[in-house]
Formats: structure tokens, C-alpha cells, sequence
């Protein structure tokens, strides 16, 4: 049963994020190939299946570019934004909901070009209480966001990676820059893009180049414009650093430095670091989170029991290095054995 919850849990969340029903692209032509005007089946031979394979391809981008011409005259309700009457339902849809949700984020600057943006707000899903799922790590992460050039063109770059793979703004880049520019969306997600791409005209070949631009600098982030950085550095004064932005206080900045101070950061680590006793280390920082020696009493541990078996961890790790794979594996089948009720 739960076997069957994580795959239906898999198929549900691959449909929603990827527009399909399977993770396999091969897997995903199946309806329209054994379905429809154009399918095919077992009695045919290769001579008469083939026409109608690339029959039925011709026939779905066809209606596609039909679609996408008559979606370029429609007007968009759904949408405030500046650009929703040039982007396309899902792509504007998206970039809405980063844009909304850039509230419930908190940042400081680090440098002259470089910002630490982050939010410890999220809660797991009631969902993700029950089993399986409960044994999940779930992580608290700062994002970094810097300035790139590549010869006179300005970009963004977060290191949550979310323009490099979708090509739109992520929530991260619209609490620094709360503006939506046409330019800061990939040209695929434009309503010209689907109806005019690779035409023999004027508009499909601006597109073309549009595409091939942004190929090359996919790696440097969300492109933007100079009075965009201009505002950018004018939220904060670069006297002290780090300079917090609006809605960011000490504590948050403090609690963002513990989570950049560990190697990686779940929420039950996080929850333990907000519910400890403060101790006089505090007022003057937070201390060593990573380093000192292993005989030391480690700030990180919520209780001296804790202390006491990450030790006792410690010494066992250390002596099962030493010994041979004949001991290792005699340990294993003891360890077996007295696990089993």
C-alpha cells in the first residue's frame, strides 16, 4: 500500500509540474499514437504505420499553431501584470505567483553586488506528516543572488536555480527587483513564440535570435536593466555590511547565519536551534557550529544526552574504519539478529 501511494504520489506530481502523465517522453506519445484518426496498431506493417505517425505529428503542431495564433488576440483578465497580454496563460501564471509570494521572503546585502535572500516560514504539509513521507528530510536553504555581466548585457543569477530550468523569474529575484519586465521572460513562454517561431518572415527570425541570445547566457541568470540595479542599491546603504532589507531584523539575519554555518540544515535542526537555551556564547555570536575539537561540548546539541551518543557514534565510527571486512561483515549479521523481534 504504501508502495503504491509513493508512485501515485509520483504520476499526480509529474502530470502537475510536467504536463504529463509519465516521466518517460516516449511513454507520453502512447495515446496519441494507438488513439485517434491517425493511430496505428500491431497488424500494420512499417510501410503503412509510418505515414501515419508523422501524419498525426504534422496534425498536432498544426492545430498548436492555430491555437497559439488565436490565443495572440485574446485578452488576458486573469493577470494585473504589465506583460499579460504578450505571455502565454501558464508562463504569466507562474510568474504571478513568484511575484505574490516575494512578502514572506527576508534578505541582506553581503556586498556591493551580492544578496542573501531566504525564508523559514514554510511548514510541511499535512500530508507529509504520515508515512512514508514523515522520513523525508525537508531542508532550510539561503539563497545567493549576485550580479553577472556578459559584455554590456546585466543579470541576476540566483543560486536556487529556478530561471536556469524553467526560464522564469523566481520568487527570490522579485523581493529584490519588484518589477515584471517582458525581458526577464524566456521568449519560448511568449504568445508569438508558439504561433511565429521558424517562419520564413520578419517576426520568426527575430525570434530565432531572441532564442539563440538566451541560450548563450542561460547560465548568467534573469537578464535585467541598468535602472533596475540602480534602484536595487539604493534599498540599502553600503556602509555596514550586512545591510538588511526592508522587513529583515537581526534575529532574521542571525538565523540565516546558522543555517549558512551548517553543511546542510532540516527543519528539525533548525526548530532545535530557535527552542535552545540561550547561553552567554549568544550575546557575543553564535560560536563555532562546525569546528573545535571532538572532546568539546558543541553548542548545536539541545540536550547532554545527545552530546553523549554522538560521541559514543564517534568512537564506533572510528574503530569499525580499522577493522577488516570479515569483522564488518560478522558485526553486520550480530546487529541483524539482535534487531529482529
Amino acid at each position: 500500500a504504501k508502495e503504491y501511494k509513493l508512485a501515485n504520489y509520483i504520476r499526480r506530481f509529474t502530470y502537475l509540474s510536467m504536463d504529463a502523465m509519465t516521466t518517460s517522453p516516449v511513454e507520453g506519445n502512447n495515446n496519441a499514437i494507438k488513439h485517434g484518426q491517425f493511430r496505428i496498431h500491431s497488424n500494420m506493417n512499417l510501410s503503412q504505420s509510418l505515414p501515419k505517425v508523422y501524419g498525426g505529428v504534422n496534425s498536432r503542431i498544426e492545430r498548436s499553431i492555430s491555437q497559439a495564433k488565436r490565443d495572440t488576440g485574446k485578452t488576458s483578465y486573469s493577470s494585473r501584470a504589465a506583460t499579460a497580454d504578450f505571455v502565454n496563460v501558464k508562463g504569466q501564471s507562474l510568474v504571478d505567483r513568484n511575484f505574490d509570494s516575494r512578502f514572506k521572503y527576508k534578505g541582506a546585502q553581503t556586498d556591493t553586488e551580492t544578496w542573501k535572500v531566504w525564508c523559514f516560514d514554510s511548514k510541511r504539509h499535512n500530508t507529509f506528516l504520515s508515512e512514508p513521507w514523515c522520513y523525508l528530510p525537508y531542508y532550510h536553504r539561503v539563497h545567493n543572488l549576485e550580479v553577472r555581466r556578459s559584455g554590456e548585457k546585466l543579470f541576476i543569477h540566483c543560486s536556487c536555480g529556478f530561471y536556469h530550468r524553467t526560464g522564469l523569474p523566481c520568487p527570490h529575484f522579485f523581493f529584490l527587483i519588484d518589477e515584471i519586465d517582458l525581458m526577464m521572460i524566456h521568449v519560448r513562454y511568449w504568445k508569438v513564440y508558439h504561433a511565429y517561431f521558424n517562419e520564413d518572415s520578419d517576426i520568426g527570425r527575430y525570434l530565432t535570435r531572441a532564442q539563440a541570445q538566451q541560450f548563450e547566457n542561460r547560465t548568467c541568470g534573469i537578464p535585467i536593466m541598468s535602472c533596475h540595479l540602480s534602484k536595487l542599491k539604493q534599498k540599502t546603504g553600503l556602509d555596514t555590511m550586512p545591510a538588511y532589507l526592508e522587513g529583515t531584523t537581526e534575529a532574521d539575519w542571525n538565523q540565516a547565519t546558522y543555517v549558512l554555518s551548517q553543511q546542510a540544515c532540516t527543519f528539525t535542526d533548525f526548530d532545535n536551534y530557535k527552542n535552545r537555551t540561550p547561553t552567554s556564547e549568544d550575546e557575543c555570536g553564535f560560536g563555532d557550529f562546525n569546528g573545535g575539537d571532538d572532546n568539546e561540548s558543541h553548542s548545536t546539541y539541545v540536550t547532554n544526552e545527545a552530546n553523549r551518543m554522538h560521541q559514543e557514534i564517534e568512537v564506533a565510527a572510528k574503530s569499525c574504519d580499522k577493522m577488516s571486512d570479515d569483522e564488518k561483515k560478522w558485526c553486520g549479521k550480530i546487529v541483524l539478529k539482535t534487531a529482529r523481534p
